[in-house]
């Protein structure tokens, strides 16, 4: 969702801005608390289960006490899924996400442009997009309503400042008669910010990625026992298969994974 500009500030939407984010650190009890965006009164709960040894995820009516659990799922279960999915995570990194290198000379040729997508020392997280309070055990955080263009300036460089940047990720927008086209994302290693070597991944194949990971998801879903299993497993499936209905993902990804995916263990 693009941020309207007036002036010199950048206004987010009212949707984006009343988000409520808390967190509680209390020993046995930890959990996230997320605002419902349409009603003050309902929560959704992300409770971590350090004693019940069961991660669940729970909607509340603060005004009732109305509560109804959406997805409980113990460690064991939840470990086994990670388990399942980080296969796919390294099959998707290593075959897709670091295979292919770009020479920076390539993309000035082109007359792209960058955005940086992680932040950094120009930019903060907590002093520019959101307001962070900390009230006893809980940690608030919550959207501004606007940021100062000058900010997001510093976001677009140049490919010849690249290297001068600590940002590790950008995206690349070519651009032609004042016009600028989404192409991929250029990346370093993450364990070697000030490295010289770039990774590209084209629009297309971060869109494989993704798909990708969420088959990974699927197949982890699978392999783990959970409440209401055959609803929730039902009603994924359906939505990733609206997501990509007529499009050749699916099929070229049951292709790919057929004899690629035993390779990465």
């Amino acid at each position: 969702m693009e941020p309207n500009g007036q002036g010199d500030t950048i206004i987010f939407p009212e949707e984006i801005t009343k988000l409520r984010l808390f967190s509680s650190g209390q020993p046995g009890n930890e959990k996230f608390h997320l605002k419902s965006i349409n009603d003050d009164k309902i929560h959704y709960t992300l409770h971590l289960g350090t004693k019940s040894h069961y991660l669940d995820i729970h909607i509340k009516n603060e005004e009732t006490g109305e509560y109804k659990t959406l997805f409980e799922m113990h460690h064991f279960s939840f470990a086994r899924m990670m388990v399942v999915f980080l296969r796919y995570f390294k099959y998707a990194t290593i075959r897709y996400a670091f295979s292919k290198r770009i020479n920076l000379g390539r993309l000035k040729r082109y007359n792209c442009v960058l955005v940086k997508v992680d932040l950094d020392k120009d930019l903060s997280l907590d002093e520019d997009f959101l307001t962070v309070k900390q009230t006893g055990r809980h940690t608030k955080m919550k959207f501004n309503g606007n940021v100062m263009k000058a900010k997001l300036d510093g976001m677009v460089i140049e490919p010849d400042d690249i290297l001068q940047s600590n940002c590790g990720c950008f995206q690349v927008y070519k651009t032609k008669n004042n016009n600028a086209r989404f192409i991929g994302y250029i990346y370093r290693h993450p364990h070697n910010m000030r490295s010289r070597r770039f990774f590209f991944v084209s629009k297309g194949r971060f869109q494989f990625i993704k798909a990708l990971l969420h088959h990974g998801i699927t197949q982890g879903l699978r392999s783990a026992q959970f409440a209401d299993k055959d609803k929730i497993l039902k009603d994924w499936q359906s939505k990733m298969a609206e997501r990509y209905r007529g499009t050749t993902i699916y099929a070229r990804l049951k292709k790919d994974m057929k004899y690629q995916i035993t390779k990465v263990n």
